[in-house]
């Protein structure tokens, strides 16, 4: 902690401000610093811990993009760099079912100062009414069917609330991700021998994948 003109000298690579320089005993913390790590936290909880500068392929210093502003996900007018993208993990696509403002909250907190963008980092008071908006956004009869539940759930609309207090949460075995299943879905999964839980997109690559096994394609 880090109390009026007396420094923390600890604190997390992963977490520090691009513009803070040296020993984290050399200098004073300010709210905008404290927005930046926030957003990084965020970030992580939204994307199952990936961390935002985190690329595909896993080339170069995630230090060294934090310092450059090289986001690899677009917001706003901001475009990633050129054949910079994000890593094939199921965090990713998270990114584009937010709100556009927050979106652009999160992005410019973790790149306005190396855009030298001007204008002072979102504080966590309009980061929690963008997050209260996307969870109103994400129930039941809620502004939009919300493209989560499509792609995790049942590939159509956001369920009704009488089919949601019937739906079991489970945690799928293959990529991590929090998913609910309705009872016709659990016998649907058991008679396709996946004893453990999987969610309908986990269910649809080992299909694929063996597909594939039981069809090779041989080079000559």
């Amino acid at each position: 902690m880090q109390i009026e003109d007396y420094p923390c000298t600890v604190g997390t690579e992963r977490f520090r401000a691009p513009e803070l320089h040296g020993n984290y005993g050399g200098f004073l913390r300010t709210c905008s610093h404290d927005a930046y790590a926030l957003s990084v936290l965020l970030f992580m909880t939204l994307t199952l811990g990936l961390s935002p500068f985190s690329r595909q392929g896993g080339e170069g210093d995630m230090r060294e993009s934090a310092r450059k502003g090289e986001l690899p996900y677009a917001f706003a007018s901001y475009k990633p760099p050129a054949g910079i993208y994000p890593p094939d993990t199921p965090g990713r696509h998270v990114w584009s079912y937010l709100p556009r403002k927050l979106r652009y909250a999160l992005g410019h907190n973790l790149t306005c100062v190396q855009r030298r963008d001007l204008r002072p980092r979102v504080m966590p008071g309009y980061l929690a009414r963008c997050f209260h908006q996307y969870l109103r956004d994400m129930e039941p009869g809620g502004r939009r069917d919300h493209p989560m539940y499509r792609d995790l759930l049942h590939d159509r609309s956001c369920p009704p609330r009488s089919l949601l207090e019937k739906m079991t949460p489970n945690i799928c075995t293959d990529c991590g991700i929090l998913f609910r299943e309705a009872p016709d879905d659990v016998a649907r999964r058991l008679r396709q021998s996946h004893a453990r839980p999987l969610c309908r997109l986990c269910i649809r690559r080992r299909s694929a994948l063996n597909q594939s096994s039981r069809n090779p394609t041989i080079n000559h």
